[in-house]
């Protein structure tokens, strides 16, 4: 193995099986401690809205995203190399739904990919946080904010996942945007081609730019229609489909990526291609 590729250990996460421990005390103190990281991600993020230069940001966006983005980074799933985040063999994340970016950015500033001061006067030209994440900053690989985009880049990222060295791709995506028929394209190919290591998490607020879904689409995305729940508009991914209905707490969203985490290394709606 090469110096540029880190080993199953030096990148294994210890807490990685947290919500899969059979002690269910052990696991309820873990979701207690997420859920005060959860606080701890949002005040970061409402204290960037403050210190914006414009005194905004998106900020509800961000928030619907911060469970789901805890239970990901703090509760064990995604393998990282903070020291060195271009290097080959870790886990990638990918945020399709990019005006989230305050969350992923206090996530990341926590987590120590850069410094707190980083999160003061965004959206300025003297900042790197501009409004939607981009690789000029560390942990992010892919500029992302039109709707559907970053969803296809993760699936790449997926497939380049399965060659030597392997690793997952995840993915968050808005429910917004999957109105944009490329998103379901990815779900039908991960499905044909078994995907098993492209994990999509599904922030479905159900609330677009301060306003429910359009009528039509409300109906279509929650198909309720002939009884056919939401997951099944995912079927094409495989069997590994788990939808939370409780998403607005980490053991919720936990439990979702905790079904996931048991396939390649194995929402918030979690998607995983044949998993």
């Amino acid at each position: 193995m090469s110096s540029s590729t880190p080993s199953a250990r030096e990148l294994r996460n210890p807490s990685r099986e947290l919500y899969l421990h059979r002690d269910a005390m052990f696991r309820e103190g873990v979701l207690k401690l997420l859920a005060i990281k959860d606080s701890d991600i949002r005040i970061l993020s409402l204290l960037q809205a403050r210190d914006a230069v414009d005194s905004g940001l998106h900020s509800g966006g961000a928030f619907s995203a911060v469970v789901p983005l805890v239970s990901l980074y703090y509760g064990g799933f995604i393998r990282l190399n903070v020291e060195d985040p271009t290097r080959r063999g870790q886990d990638m994340f990918t945020l399709s739904k990019g005006h989230a970016v305050a969350a992923l950015a206090s996530v990341y500033a926590e987590l120590g990919y850069f410094g707190p001061e980083m999160l003061k006067n965004s959206r300025s030209h003297a900042s790197l946080l501009n409004g939607h994440p981009g690789p000029v900053l560390p942990g992010v690989q892919i500029a992302t904010g039109p709707m559907g985009q970053g969803i296809g880049v993760a699936q790449g990222f997926a497939i380049a996942g399965r060659t030597s060295p392997r690793f997952d791709s995840y993915c968050m995506v808005g429910d917004g945007e999957l109105q944009e028929g490329s998103c379901w394209e990815v779900a039908m190919y991960a499905g044909q081609h078994n995907l098993d290591n492209l994990c999509v998490l599904v922030d479905r607020p159900e609330i677009v730019r301060a306003e429910p879904l359009p009528g039509t689409w409300h109906e279509e995305i929650r198909l309720q229609r002939d009884g056919v729940r939401y997951r099944d508009g995912w079927r094409p991914l495989g069997p590994g489909v788990a939808e939370v209905l409780e998403g607005t707490a980490v053991g919720g969203a936990g439990r979702g990526d905790g079904g996931a985490a048991q396939g390649a290394q194995d929402d918030a709606d979690d998607e995983r291609g044949g998993g």
